[in-house]
């Protein structure tokens, strides 16, 4: 086997806003990793996400394969306008 290799990259993070709504996806670590960097992470299911809760985060992040693994935002992406 070849001897493992990593790379460590050091970023110079600037953290905006406090609140992040997170709507998960298949198999990622998302919500821990932007807890570390000290924002507050709610975890949304499909009742919560509406325009009008959506309004209370400082941003939200959809996780990787989130399209795939929640059949309702598809659907609600068709009836959003682009802001």
């Amino acid at each position: 086997m070849p001897p493992a290799e990593a790379k460590i990259v050091r970023a110079d993070i600037k953290r905006k806003g406090e609140r992040i709504g997170y709507i998960p996806g298949a198999g990622d670590d998302i919500p821990q990793s932007l807890q570390q960097i000290g924002y507050t992470v709610k975890t949304l299911d499909g009742s919560e996400i509406t325009a009008e809760n959506l309004k209370r985060f400082d941003a939200v992040v959809l996780g990787i394969r989130a399209y795939n693994t929640q059949d309702h935002i598809a659907a609600g992406r068709q009836s959003c306008s682009p802001m």
